[in-house]
């Protein structure tokens, strides 16, 4: 019984420990795009870390059309760290430090803005 017991244990803590999850990367590109800094009918993002070389491999996908683009990335352990940043076209890299994010024990979606710019400033077009 002891034996049993031990045996469950283990392949219980092995499943768990091998378990992989998905994550889901979500920008928003909609005051890049208001600002004409991003144009959805010619630029492309995408999403590059650790995880791909920091290679342009990743492209991310508006399937629907809001302007916040997606990209997945499966079988990722748990506790895991991806480093990442959003790019596009040949020479638009975020600003500011690279992203972290550690990969818990569910799937999960991260979203934010490109260069966690949230905010449009209204252009005075009267003033010329």
């Amino acid at each position: 019984m002891k034996i049993f017991l031990l045996l469950v244990l283990f392949t219980t803590n092995v499943i768990s420990f091998c378990q992989t999850h998905t994550v889901q990367f979500k920008v928003d590109m909609r005051v890049k795009t208001c600002k004409m800094e991003f144009k959805p009918a010619i630029d492309s993002i995408y999403i590059m870390g650790n995880f791909n070389g920091w290679q342009a491999k990743s492209k991310m996908n508006d399937d629907d059309r809001d302007t916040i683009y997606t990209y997945s990335l499966g079988n990722m352990n748990t506790d895991s760290t991806i480093v990442f940043k959003f790019f596009y076209p040949e020479s638009n890299w975020e600003f500011g430090d690279d992203r972290i994010l550690k990969v818990k024990n569910q799937d999960q979606v991260f979203i934010d803005f490109f260069d966690r710019d949230s905010s449009f400033k209204a252009v005075d077009f009267w003033n010329d």
